[in-house]
């Protein structure tokens, strides 16, 4: 079987990484699966794949804009001179693409498409064209909740939830600096809906009311930046909450951090968080979309509701205060990611989807 992995996205980000893990997974089944990639010129996949020597197609094509004809064109190409069977859309840029390419060329192929966030299906008459187009056979969400958010537009294509993984390594976390700082880590990109406005309102309580011992350091980066930066000013936070920007290599800053804390508003499932238990940090949380998938509360980690400062607050302060608690919330969560969150998982899932179809 013949599978193109079509990815829209210029930037890296969870579902990327996610996109990359499958491919790297799939490799050994080469005598079943045959991949290849498209994405745009220049997107940092491309860069990432072809430094890895994965030994697939990779294609590039200019995308200039969302729905760039010479990017149409090559799913169109790739698919008559490679004889895909499949084309897996792995993020809603590549979803518009392929279905559009589909009609333009008339083209047979069949498409899994790879829903990762809890948006709903708008009521546009085209996005409801789009999610129910003949050519889908399947929809794989990463979580229930993600699932949740538009069964009751699909009319009979069959939906699966397939969570995101994590490559699990090897770790012990290494006993903290001696330093008077409990440094607390966020990786999120700057836009609304990682809610980053409520986490420098918790940094404020934590550090200028309560004179907490806190350091909050931020790994992101986008069209926010310069509002959180003035906020974060206007709150005279000063070094105690540092804002890095987009960091490709975050493992330094896992290493250095005692906690990590998420307050998204909506979540497909929250891939960062995977990243946070693999390196043994305790989590505080918001509660929305698929984390409680990944965290039950007060089991691997403490969930908020997401605009809940003063909950926010408490539960960090419960876990500086003990370290038993720290430790009993990481174990059970590496429990957790092992059994659900593994690359295993993905890819053995993902694959039988493939041959179904």
């Amino acid at each position: 079987m013949k599978i193109l992995h079509v990815c829209g996205k210029k930037d890296w980000g969870g579902g990327e990484n996610q996109l990359l893990l499958l491919i790297k997974g799939l490799i050994n089944d080469q005598n079943e699966i045959e991949q290849s990639l498209l994405c745009p010129f220049g997107s940092d996949i491309f860069k990432r794949t072809k430094n890895q020597d994965l030994k697939i197609d990779i294609y590039c094509a200019k995308k200039e804009i969302n729905l760039d004809p010479r990017f149409l064109y090559k799913i169109f190409s790739i698919v008559k001179k490679s004889k895909i069977d499949v084309i897996h859309a792995h993020d809603p840029d590549a979803h518009s693409l392929v279905i559009l390419a589909i009609d333009l060329f008339r083209l047979k192929t069949k498409v899994i498409l790879h829903k990762k966030t809890i948006f709903p299906i708008k009521d546009k008459k085209y996005s409801v064209y789009k999610y129910n187009h003949s050519s889908i056979k399947y929809i794989i969400c990463v979580s229930e909740a993600s699932k949740n958010s538009i069964i009751s537009k699909i009319k009979s294509i069959p939906i699966k939830v397939v969570h995101d993984a994590i490559e699990i390594k090897p770790y012990s976390k290494k006993d903290a600096l001696l330093n008077n700082s409990f440094t607390i880590l966020n990786i999120a990109n700057h836009t609304r809906h990682k809610n980053l406005f409520t986490l420098l309102e918790v940094a404020n309580i934590c550090i200028n009311e309560k004179k907490l011992p806190f350091k909050f350091v931020q790994l992101g980066s986008g069209k926010l930046t310069p509002s959180l930066i003035e906020k974060r000013d206007a709150l005279n936070l000063g070094n105690n909450f540092e804002f890095k920007g987009f960091i490709q290599n975050v493992e330094e800053y896992f290493f250095k951090s005692d906690a990590f804390i998420f307050t998204s508003v909506r979540e497909g499932l929250g891939v960062s968080l995977l990243e946070a238990i693999q390196y043994k940090l305790p989590i505080v949380s918001s509660n929305a979309g698929g984390i409680p998938e990944v965290i039950e509360n007060e089991k691997e980690g403490l969930l908020c509701n997401f605009d809940d400062v003063s909950s926010y607050v408490e539960n960090l302060f419960k876990i500086y205060q003990s370290k038993e608690l720290a430790t009993t919330l990481t174990s059970n969560a590496i429990i957790k990611i092992e059994k659900k969150f593994s690359t295993t998982n993905l890819v053995q899932k993902t694959k039988k989807i493939y041959l179904s179809i």
